[in-house]
């Protein structure tokens, strides 16, 4: 059973990606698609079903998703439209071995493009192995696999955003 509420021992280890994309479209339009916490995190098809408990796009959104194969909550914890930058947390970890999770996305303009740079800071309690799991087993197996889960998911939510902007 996963952490609801927990605190890091001495064997969790704090896991930072940061993860920065250029793409070719303007800040405004990467941002209306990028923004959107009720309806972007489904449009990756990698990242599994999601439904908005609470809110839509307003600061305390809540949504839940089965991103791992288990339900989490993230919360829009911050969203700053003049800024163009967001950041949300999880509050429920399912199974998964995580006891924290926040989550900053910045945009800023970039030539006649938009540079996305996505900035997480986790707590893993599961395996502390820098390989990636063992066939069969989840992508929260080992610290590994958790980490290029999160920076595979980043690059394709940005590439996706950048796709649909552009159309």
């Amino acid at each position: 059973m996963g952490c609801v509420t927990c605190k890091a021992s001495t064997d969790d280890v704090d896991i930072g990606i940061i993860v920065k994309m250029r793409t070719a479209v303007s800040p405004t339009e990467q941002w209306k698609i990028t923004s959107n916490f009720a309806g972007f995190f489904p449009m990756v098809a990698k990242m599994g079903p999601c439904s908005m408990l609470e809110g839509e796009n307003e600061v305390g959104a809540k949504r839940q998703t089965l991103a791992l194969g288990t339900p989490l909550i993230e919360v829009l914890t911050a969203k700053d439209d003049v800024k163009m930058t967001f950041q949300y947390k999880m509050t429920e970890f399912g199974g998964v071995p995580l006891s924290s999770y926040t989550s900053t996305w910045t945009q800023t303009p970039d030539g006649d493009g938009t540079l996305v740079t996505v900035k997480s800071r986790m707590v893993y309690t599961g395996e502390q192995t820098d390989e990636q799991p063992k066939e069969g087993q989840p992508p929260s197996a080992t610290k590994g696999g958790m980490k290029a889960f999160w920076e595979e998911a980043y690059i394709a939510w940005i590439g996706t955003a950048a796709q649909l902007a552009a159309k």
